[in-house]
């Protein structure tokens, strides 16, 4: 395999695992002349093509993380409950299962010109 589709398939790898809005935590920064500092949180913005991770810090620095030079991690379930001050995962669930409800709602009045979901936004 030659080395484009080698960064090609880790970058697609990348984009799943660190998808858009994701917050990460940069426990060190590699060999770069002006580091962010160790243990600063970001959000990820873009995974581009050969697979670095663009970031905005929370420090109003914006780079690219290197995966096998840089060293961070997700944020865990409690650390980003603790950051925005509610369960974060508990609201991610029930939205999701309002979506799924919706959906089905939707399917369940194919044949109506007006879905519920329609009706709800009125």
């Amino acid at each position: 395999m030659d080395s484009w589709a080698k960064l090609s398939r880790e970058a697609e790898r990348y984009k799943k695992e660190y998808p858009v809005g994701s917050r990460i935590v940069l426990l060190s920064m590699g060999d770069d002349p002006r580091p962010i500092p160790d243990n600063t949180r970001g959000t990820v913005k873009v995974v581009d093509d050969i697979g670095q991770i663009h970031c905005d810090f929370d420090n109003g620095r914006h780079l690219a993380i290197v995966p096998g030079e840089d060293s961070f991690r997700l944020l865990t379930e409690k650390e980003l409950d603790e950051e925005f001050g509610v369960e974060v995962t508990s609201y991610v669930k029930s939205v999701d299962s309002l979506i799924g409800d919706a959906t089905s709602r939707s399917k369940e009045n194919n044949g109506s010109k007006v879905s519920e979901v329609e009706l709800e936004k009125e």
